[in-house]
Parts: structure tokens; sequence; C-alpha cells
């Protein structure tokens, strides 16, 4: 099913024009849609919409892209869980709850308008609103999907939909501190460099140029400072190139890598470094969060972990959930399946053990990861405390280097005079 966009106009009133979008396999198929209602078509144009590519080798980078997309759209969808949700608990129907959204001038943006205008014919066809959602992974995650659909059978879906939104609303939080305290030392670094790159193809060439018209010694420091600026100031293209294909080989390489490293994770485990063990308090609070969800709206354990397991990024902790998922359908328990040193330590298991005993794993598990949470937030800020005096000592240590390589041609000719 193509979506395509149209103009047209009321048969017998050529003067007053109508713009939208329709759903058809074809361009006649449209015309003859929008004829059986009165209108006569005046442009009718296939909407661009971006296919997803299915070659295997290219799934790592597919992947991160639609969680990309779906991270960059996470305030457009509680937005939209949120309006949902509210339509539904006054009362209106699913689908004129969508028509309203898609007529709302404040939906400005062409791909929410798209979106809703496919969502909307969806269901003006019949399908469910999981069924729609399931085709989208550019917008919408496995437990986003699983949630809705659990909604749909128990008919809770409001409900569902503001749980959703409220996830949505909180979610990301860490991450958001976590980049937050890196943009100081970006934005540092870039100024820095900046500031070397003017020094170097503006105030050093001149005094070099003194220094060599009165045949005097050029200071070394001063011509490894300018040749470093010239460098950056001419191959800047291929750095940010670089920049961009490394984390593309990276994705690629880094199954090799974790199978290479596997043997020696024990003893890598042991240097108290703060970065990956804030990276996996991280992830394992947004696990156990989503899987409380899952668990609350109803979803069994098995079938939650596998809807949460394509929403992790970190590919051990991923593995983890899905072999963990696999155990549990053979018949061990939840605490047994869930046990990895590495990701999970033991007051994780024991609290699992404990809450699949008494039935309340969703709430031992969402206290899990308010815990968690509060770990990631101390070593966020802990982490903040070493990077910024860090960051201001190498600063003040790289503007020292290129003063004294502007002072040091300056002292070499007051010498001479």
């Amino acid at each position: 099913m193509n979506l395509w966009r149209y103009t047209a106009v009321p048969i017998g009133d050529p003067h007053h024009e109508r713009c939208g979008q329709l759903s058809g396999e074809t361009a006649a198929d449209v015309r003859a849609s929008l004829r059986r209602i009165g209108l006569q078509v005046i442009d009718l144009r296939p909407v661009r919409q971006w296919h997803t590519p299915t070659i295997s080798a290219f799934a790592p980078l597919v992947e991160r892209w639609q969680q990309h997309l779906r991270s960059r759209r996470r305030h457009e969808r509680a937005e939209l869980y949120d309006s949902l949700a509210t339509m539904l608990e006054s009362g209106l129907p699913l689908t004129e709850a969508v028509d309203t959204l898609l007529h709302s001038r404040g939906n400005t943006r062409s791909r929410i308008r798209t979106m809703l205008a496919m969502l909307h014919e969806e269901l003006r066809s019949g399908a469910a609103l999981s069924t729609y959602m399931r085709s989208r992974p550019d917008w919408f995650d496995s437990t986003e999907v699983a949630m809705v659909e659990a909604g749909q059978q128990s008919g809770e879906l409001a409900v569902v939909l503001r749980t959703l939104c409220d996830r949505h609303q909180q979610a990301d939080i860490l991450n958001q501190r976590l980049i937050g305290a890196l943009a100081y030392p970006c934005i540092v670094s870039i100024v820095a460099v900046g500031v070397v790159i003017f020094m170097s193809t503006r105030t050093l060439p001149q005094l070099l140029g003194l220094l060599i018209e009165h045949d005097i010694e050029v200071p070394r420091l001063t011509t490894v400072v300018m040749n470093t600026g010239q460098w950056l100031a001419v191959y800047w293209p291929l750095i940010l190139l670089s920049a961009f294909c490394v984390p593309v080989i990276l994705a690629f390489a880094r199954p090799v890598l974790e199978r290479r490293l596997q043997p020696f994770a024990h003893r890598l485990n042991r240097f108290p470094i703060g970065v990956p063990r804030l990276v996996k308090r991280i992830a394992v609070a947004g696990f156990c969060t989503r899987l409380a969800d899952l668990l609350q709206a109803g979803i069994p354990l098995v079938d939650a972990l596998r809807s949460v397991a394509p929403t992790v990024r970190q590919r051990p902790l991923r593995q983890l959930i899905t072999c963990a998922a696999d155990q549990i359908e053979r018949g061990d328990s939840a605490a047994q399946s869930l046990s990895d040193d590495n990701w999970l330590d033991a007051e994780f298991q024991r609290l699992v053990e404990l809450g699949e005993h008494s039935g309340e794993l969703d709430v031992l598990l969402r206290r899990l990861s308010d815990r968690y949470t509060r770990q990631a937030s101390r070593l966020i800020d802990r982490f903040t405390r070493i990077l910024e005096p860090a960051v201001i000592i190498a600063l003040t240590a790289l503007v020292g280097v290129v003063v004294m390589a502007a002072i040091l041609p300056l002292v070499r000719l007051q010498e001479m005079l």
C-alpha cells in the first residue's frame, strides 16, 4: 500500500481546491476512490518514503539507524501517546482520534503528518494500531508494540498509551546528563583547535618570516605548532570523514572483537573504570524499566524478554536477554537464566528470584531500575567533577604551548636587536 498526495476539486465546483493524502496501490485506484466521494483530481503524486534495505550485511547499520530515528522522535511519540490517551479516555474512537491529530495545526512537520495519514488509512481499512506500529520500526520499538497489543486485547489501550507517554517523558534522563557532561570538553576542544589553526595560519608565519629574513634560528616549538595547525587547516575534511567512518567500521568489527576479548572479560572487569560501569548501570536500568512495563501490562516473561532484547543497544546484554528467554522457555527459572556477573550483580539475581516466587517481579524490577538510576547519577556527578578540572588543565597547557610558540620568536628578535 502506497501513500499519495493529491490536489482535487469537487465535481461541478472547480474553484475550491482540496489537498490531502490517501493510500492506494496505484494512481488509478486513488483517482477512482476520490471520484467516488465526488472529487476530481488535479494533481496526484506519491509521497516519498524511505524503505529499509534488507541486506543482512547492513543489518547492524540499519538497526542503529532505526534506533537513532526513534531516539530523535521520542518527544514526538510522547506527545502522540498523550494525545491519543486523552481522547480515548474522553470516549473518542481511535480512528477519529487519529483523524483529529492529522488535521490538527500543531502537527506541522511533514514526517508526522505522513505517519498519521498512513496510520489513519490503516485503521480505516480495519488494521490494528499494533499492526501498523510493527511495520514502522523507525518510529516504534518492539516493547511499545507489545504493550499496545496487550492493551488492545485487555481493553485498556488508553492506560497503556498513558504509561508509554510517561515513560518517554522520563526516559534518557541519564543519557542527557552524560551528553551534557561530555559537551563541555567537546566545545573546549573545538575552540582550542580553532585557536591553534588561527595562530598557525595568521600570526606564526609572519613571525617566522621575520626570523628567516634576519637569518635568525627558528625555535623548534614554533615550527612544530605552526606545522600542526596548518596540517589541521588543510586536512580537516579528512579528519571529519574519519570520525564518521570509524564508528561504521567498529559496528562491523565489534562482534569479532567481542569474541576475541571474551576469554579476558573477567580480567578486564577487575579494573575500576568508571565510564564502562556507568554505561552498564544506564543500560540495566533501562532494561528493568521496559521489562517492568511489559510485565505490568500482562505480557508473559518470555515474550517480554524477547520484546525488550531488540531495544537494548549493548550487544552483550542483548544476547544475554535473548538467551535468558530461550532458557526460561525450556523450563529454567528467571534468576538462573539472568545470571551474568559482568552485567547483572548478585543482588539483581537474588531480587529477581524473590520476585519470581512472590509474583511481584514487575515491582522489584522497578525498584532495581530506580536503584541503578541513582547509582548512575552518582557516577555521572563523579565523572563530571573529575572531567571539568582535567579539561581546564589540558586547555591551559595547550594555550601555554601556543603562547610560548608565539613569544619565542619575539625573544629571538629582541636578542638580535
